[in-house]
């Protein structure tokens, strides 16, 4: 682990800190299934696949930048 984060990666962080709550407030909305059904099926587990994918690639990068 480093001991300082360059200012390019101090900019990127503040980007991807950004984007992250919007992105988690998209799967949060994803996972909740049809008031009638009990399971995520079809349209709706992709929707939050996708959106799952969104917030997992933003925290590996904020991960890579900060492990470095």
């Amino acid at each position: 682990m480093r001991d300082t984060i360059p200012e390019q990666d101090v900019e990127e962080l503040k980007k991807l800190y950004r984007e992250l709550p919007p992105l988690v407030w998209e799967a949060s909305v994803a996972i909740r299934p049809e008031p009638s059904s009990r399971a995520m099926t079809g349209g709706e587990l992709e929707r939050f696949r996708s959106r799952n994918a969104a917030v997992i690639s933003v925290l590996q990068r904020i991960r890579e930048i900060v492990d470095a």
